[in-house]
């Protein structure tokens, strides 16, 4: 049941998943697929708007490695835990850029994805031969269960659930390994021919979930109870009933999400290998508001602090830090 799909898109990239494939093949069978229903984006009130300024605050080369950084998690104001795509190790990380712990993965197999735990604050992580480990406070890790295939991501929910995704669907397990529910089951209505999980992260304020799909160029906003609210396709947003409306994006290039992060206020910061590497807010209702800034690589983590710190994890091995300025973020006029 492995999925061995590649974490970055190769030539042959549409010969060697399976996803693309049965995609191709059914685009073929369907001549006319209707257009979904259109409705004009929202009237946005005049007057003056609070806009997010981006301060670089910090942009320092992380631990060497021939690895992407997939993941950043700011456990304090000043200190964030980072992980290079596979390794065994993960850096505590300060805002000027210096390590100052190295935490050691206790397992033989690739590290597939790290997670952690909202409710203890232990990193969970999952491995290619399907291990899923807990690292306790003392640094001990447990082995919790196995799953019996290759991940694709994983994520630890606010309720002490494990997400993990999957070609095509996402499974939920309690922490003993037990199989909850999936997403097919929860939203049974929905077509996952295309859908091939790359992250997944849920909102600390609000319980949302939000599920990059890297490969096929959307990802889709889920409740708390991970139902379908929005799947946001770079020019249009499509809510569960079919409705499409406009987001007021349009990325000159293919739409790449690779991770998100959430504000306070429910805005969504998600990185686009995209439109120059663009960091851009969407709102909770799927609309563009702003475009932070254009990296000078792929940002492939994410992560916003509650002190309004964002850290950023570019596919040239660096850390950024920016001070994000004003109370919310919203559209500027």
């Amino acid at each position: 049941m492995a999925t061995h799909h590649l974490m970055r898109q190769s030539s042959n990239h549409h010969d060697e998943c399976p996803t693309c494939r049965r995609r191709a093949a059914r685009m073929k069978r369907e001549e006319v697929k209707p257009a979904p229903k259109r409705k004009p984006p929202p009237k946005t009130a005049k007057g003056k708007r609070t806009v997010i300024t981006p301060k670089p605050i910090g942009t320092v080369p992380s631990q060497e490695s021939g690895f992407i950084i997939s993941h950043i998690h700011a456990f304090s104001q000043d200190q964030a835990y980072v992980w290079h795509y596979s390794e065994r190790k993960v850096s505590v990380m300060n805002k000027s850029g210096r390590v100052e712990e190295t935490l050691k993965l206790d397992t033989k197999s690739d590290v597939i994805d790290i997670s952690v735990a909202p409710q203890s604050g232990n990193i969970w992580y999952a491995c290619a031969n399907g291990g899923v480990f807990e690292m306790l406070k003392n640094k001990t890790a447990v082995n919790r269960f196995n799953l019996g295939f290759e991940p694709r991501c994983m994520c630890l929910s606010s309720k002490n659930k494990i997400l993990v995704g999957i070609e095509c669907n996402m499974l939920v397990f309690d922490t003993e390994g037990n199989a909850v529910t999936d997403f097919q089951k929860l939203n049974p209505g929905a077509d996952f021919i295309e859908f091939c999980p790359s992250n997944i992260a849920q909102c600390p304020y609000t319980d949302v979930f939000c599920v990059c799909d890297f490969f096929h160029h959307y990802f889709v906003l889920l409740d708390a109870s991970l139902k379908i609210v929005w799947w946001f396709r770079e020019s249009i947003v499509i809510d569960a009933g079919g409705v499409a409306t406009e987001t007021g994006y349009s990325s000159p290039d293919l739409f790449w999400p690779h991770t998100a992060a959430f504000a306070k206020d429910g805005t969504i910061i998600v990185g686009n290998k995209g439109d120059n590497n663009a960091l851009i807010a969407i709102s909770r209702d799927g609309h563009v508001l702003q475009v932070i800034s254009r990296e000078e690589d792929e940002p492939y983590a994410l992560c916003l602090h509650k002190d309004g710190h964002l850290w950023v994890g570019l596919d040239t091995s660096l850390v950024k830090v920016y001070q994000l300025s004003g109370k919310q973020i919203t559209k500027s006029l």
